[in-house]
């Protein structure tokens, strides 16, 4: 992976992840889908919105402090930074599934 090569030469290696709730996220997909033509697939919005913070903590798991996380939970005045989280899922809701993502993108 990409982390790999730029620790193997000694680059600073940062991840920032941002999480927005997934009825807020769904309704930008929506709308720059509606503006630019651009659309995601609802099954790739939901398995993104499910395997991107376990694949954040895969990489916290192999690299250790050799890796930053900075995380942006939020949006605006009820936006939680968190710089150098050791874990993103603990900062997530606990309501996040498959199925409450398969609803938001039907539209329940």
């Amino acid at each position: 992976m990409v982390e790999k090569r730029a620790l193997n030469h000694d680059y600073s290696v940062r991840i920032v992840y941002t999480y927005v709730d997934p009825e807020i996220d769904w309704r930008f997909v929506t709308q720059r889908a509606i503006k630019t033509g651009r659309q995601v697939p609802e099954k790739a919005f939901i398995n993104g919105f499910l395997n991107i913070p376990q694949n954040i903590e895969d990489i916290l798991n192999k690299y250790g402090d050799r890796i930053e996380i900075d995380m942006y939970a939020g949006l605006g005045s009820q936006q939680h930074i968190y710089h150098g989280a050791k874990s993103v899922i603990a900062h997530l809701p606990s309501d996040i599934s498959r199925d409450r993502l398969e609803a938001i993108v039907n539209g329940k």
